[in-house]
This record gives C-alpha cells, structure tokens and sequence, in this order.
C-alpha cells in the first residue's frame, strides 16, 4: 500500500508537500560517516553556481531513479527482487525539487518496500534533522521507519515497509543504501541557493500585521499542513520551502487560512494571473470552489519568488476577501528578507 500523502487542500492541488507528532521517544540522531571539512577551497575545485531567490535548482541526476540507485543494487540491499516504481515528473512546483532533491520507491509483488531519497545539503539549510520527523525516525517505529544521513554534500533519506519492517532494519538498510547513493551522485556540480526575499514569518506575526493593516482584530493559529503527513523526505522538503500555515480568526469566530513557501517562483506563470487590486509585485488568481458543505473563493498569489495561498470560506469574515488578500500579500512582503 503507497503510503500518498494527503495534504490541505492547496488551489486544488496546487501545492504537493508536516505535522511533527509528539510525545514519542527520543529520535535517533541523523548519521553522518564523517566531519565535514572547513579546509579553504582549492583552485581545483569547481565554482560554486549561485540560484538566484525564484529559480529552480538543478535537478539530481535529471530525476533518474536507475542513476540513484540501479536494480541491482535495490536487489543485493533488500535480498530480494523489486522493481521502480515509475512516477511521471511534471513542471508544476513542488517542495523537493525546490530542495534540489530526487525520491524514489521501489516495490515488490505489488507492496512499497524501500524509499531512497537525496537532497543537497545546501537544499535543505535551516531544517534540523533530528525533529523533522518524530514519529518514523524514532527506535520504537513500526510503520515506514526512516534513517536520515548526511553523506558528505548529501542528505540521504532511508525508509521501509515490509513484514519485518523495525528501525532496526532500517539502519542496517540505510547503511547499505547511503554509500552507493553517495557514490552515484558524484560528480557534484555544488551550488548554493540565494534566500534574499523568501517570507520568513510566522502565524502570530501575520495576524498581528495583518489585523494592524485592516485595523480590525485577528488572532493567529498553526493552520492545517496536511490531512495526512507525507514521509520523511517530504517534510524535509516542506521545511527548507518554510511551508506554513496560518488561520486568521476575526473577534467572531470566523476564519480563512494562509498558507506560502517561500522559493517556488519557478513553478508559477505570474502572467497568467490577473486578479486586481494587489500590491507590487504580487500578482494573482481567484476560483470560486464549492465543497460539500461550504463555497469560498481560492486564491493563488505569487511575486517571483514566493507562493501563497488564502482559502477564503467565511462569508461573514471582517473583511471582504479583496480587502483581506491585499493585506496579507502587503504584509507578507515586508515579511520577506531585502532582495539584493
């Protein structure tokens, strides 16, 4: 059974991706084979190629899982045959390849067994890997249990699932994946991302701002990430994007939702959106959406560098969505670091 994760509901889908649960044991602590070094670059090395706040990073070995890892080196790790399972890669925006990283999945006799996922260190700066995952990282797991590495310039995420399948299994699987998976990436062409204009806020701040702005009262709280986590490697990537959700409550009761990650200007055409009224340099769409027990407006924002989203199903809210989306897109870049 693939465990697909399931998240808020995001411009129907439009953002793919963490719900950390608490109050299991003490994760096991990340691998990592060896120290890594401060010595000053030699002149061999390769130049450091700088992505600019919006772009897209380069994609590990084009998004070839035979690259990663070849069949038979699935096979001689798990003991057993398996076969990769295909997925079709498409240009919309999504929080791995923001990250630089690949994932791939490998079944047998119908049933997900194995996961290998890469990610470039400097993809995923500012996540702390010991917390990311509480819950399939820890000794007593039992369900698609996860080893995270640091291999060098990689971070090389391991899970498993399978009848047997214990954190045990785990580590001794990660171990065999991690070398070979370190070694296939090679040769490395290292970059390192620019950050300048990413959001870099939080509930608290968005509706203390917000409500400022609209001189209205708002209260902020954590908003729905996730109907289902996703595994391990996809909270990662959610991290190092600063996915975060906010609910904007008004002094009745009443809520929308906010959502943004920061760095996905790739994934959006920005001239295909044409809704008035916001400020620069954001630009915009809205859809009406009917759920089964409630209608509202979706809106999707972008200024090159930032995606947000704004679920609007309160129609007796303070304010008017038109009113409410231009204050948060104001509020949200003054949020974001200086672009230089």
């Amino acid at each position: 059974m693939s465990p697909a994760p399931r998240r808020a509901p995001l411009l129907l889908g439009f953002l793919a991706a963490t719900v950390v649960l608490a109050g299991c044991a003490s994760p096991s602590p990340v691998v990592s084979p060896s120290a890594s070094s401060d010595a000053a670059p030699t002149p061999s090395q390769p130049p450091i190629t700088v992505i600019a706040p919006g772009e897209r990073p380069p994609l590990l070995l084009d998004l070839d899982c035979n690259r990663l890892l070849s069949i038979d080196e699935v096979r001689e790790v798990l003991g057993e045959p398996a076969e990769l399972r295909e997925s079709q890669q498409t240009e919309t925006f999504d929080t791995l390849r923001n990250a630089g990283g690949i994932s791939c999945t490998w079944w047998a006799d119908g049933v997900d067994v194995l996961w290998v996922a890469a990610l470039p260190a400097v993809g995923v700066v500012g996540v702390d890997l010991e917390t990311v995952d509480l819950w399939r990282t820890v000794a007593d797991c039992s369900w698609y249990c996860t080893v995270i590495s640091e291999s060098g310039d990689f971070v090389v995420v391991t899970s498993t699932n399978g009848i047997d399948d214990d954190h045990a299994t785990t580590l001794a699987t990660s171990a065999a994946v991690t070398p070979l998976v370190a070694k296939n990436l090679q040769p490395w062409m290292p970059w390192e991302r620019d950050r300048n204009g990413w959001i870099d806020s939080n509930c608290l701040a968005l509706a203390a701002e917000t409500g400022a702005e609209l001189g209205v009262e708002l209260k902020g709280e954590d908003g729905i990430l996730y109907i289902d986590p996703p595994l391990t490697v996809g909270l990662i990537a959610d991290r190092a994007s600063r996915y975060t959700g906010c609910r904007l409550v008004d002094q009745a009761g009443k809520s929308v939702e906010v959502r943004w990650t920061a760095g996905g200007g790739w994934g959006v055409d920005v001239d295909e959106m044409t809704a008035p009224g916001l400020p620069s340099p954001w630009s915009g769409n809205a859809v009406a959406v009917t759920l089964p027990d409630s209608e509202g407006t979706v809106w999707r924002l972008a200024d090159g560098v930032n995606i947000v989203v704004v679920d609007a199903f309160a129609p007796d809210f303070v304010v008017n969505d038109e009113t409410l989306v231009a204050a948060v897109a104001k509020v949200l870049t003054h949020s974001a670091a200086p672009r230089t």
